[in-house]
């Protein structure tokens, strides 16, 4: 991995598989045309460092640790910085500068071998599934690969909640939400209210009547298939803490 030293831009870095990717000359130049002309010190009020690592500095400089000790330093970061939080203070300014000192990877225990699954929820479908998978299957998969597979691990999607508008959004990587979580992962047959509906999945998904025309059935729209957990989950909610009278009232009631 090497930096524009100038102006703290990554010009190359390393795939997965460790081959290295170097930036184009004219991207470099355009992200240095839009940034305008650096300030007499391009450190910013945070500067990260991996342990190791001698950054370049724009002029002497002392550096406070974590404990107190006081260590000086001429034009770059000393190799031999110990991690931690310091505070980096350059010679006659009055500039301080956050020195963030770290060890680059996530801390892992020797010898560690884990495994376990990559799931993508919605496609995480049972025998029991409403359409799509759900948490209930989600909770099943984790209990079953860890008791009887010995697994560790499980890798799901985003699960946050989409805008809630319609039509929904279909991909779970465009959430709306860093708060909330997506409904339509509930288990209607989990929800509070559920067991006083006799509405079966089967029951839903069979087409009326009207709509079979010439022997031909009509199958239900994926939109309406999205909207149905959603829809029996605030059914079954509102005959668990009913709303008030008056005041509120839901589309369709």
């Amino acid at each position: 991995m090497t930096r524009n030293a100038s102006r703290e831009i990554l010009t190359s870095f390393k795939d997965a598989l460790g081959n290295l990717r170097e930036a184009p000359a004219e991207t470099v130049a355009a992200i240095e045309s839009a940034r305008g002309t650096p300030p007499p010190n391009v450190e910013t009020a945070v500067m990260v460092a991996r342990q190791g690592e001698q950054r370049e500095l724009s002029g002497r400089a002392e550096i406070e640790l974590e404990d107190g000790m006081v260590l000086g330093a001429d034009d770059r970061l000393a190799a031999d910085l110990p991690l931690g939080y310091h505070t980096l203070r350059f010679t006659g300014t009055d500039q301080v500068t956050r020195l963030i000192v770290t060890p680059g990877i996530c801390h892992l225990p020797k010898k560690l071998r884990v495994w376990g699954w990559s799931a993508q929820l919605y496609a995480t479908r049972s025998y029991r599934s409403w359409g799509m998978g759900d948490l209930a299957g989600l909770r099943e998969l984790g209990r079953w690969s860890a008791r009887e597979l010995g697994a560790k691990i499980l890798l799901v999607n985003p699960l946050q909640a989409t805008l809630p508008i319609v039509p929904q959004e279909r991909s779970p990587y465009f959430p709306s939400s860093r708060q909330f979580l997506n409904p339509l992962y509930l288990c209607i047959e989990e929800i509070p209210g559920r067991r006083r509906r006799t509405l079966t999945w089967n029951a839903l998904r069979r087409p009326p009547r009207s709509s079979t025309k010439r022997g031909r059935s009509t199958a239900m729209p994926f939109s309406n298939l999205r909207k149905m957990p959603l829809l029996l989950f605030r059914q079954g909610m509102l005959r668990q803490h009913p709303l008030p009278t008056r005041g509120i009232q839901f589309e369709g009631q």
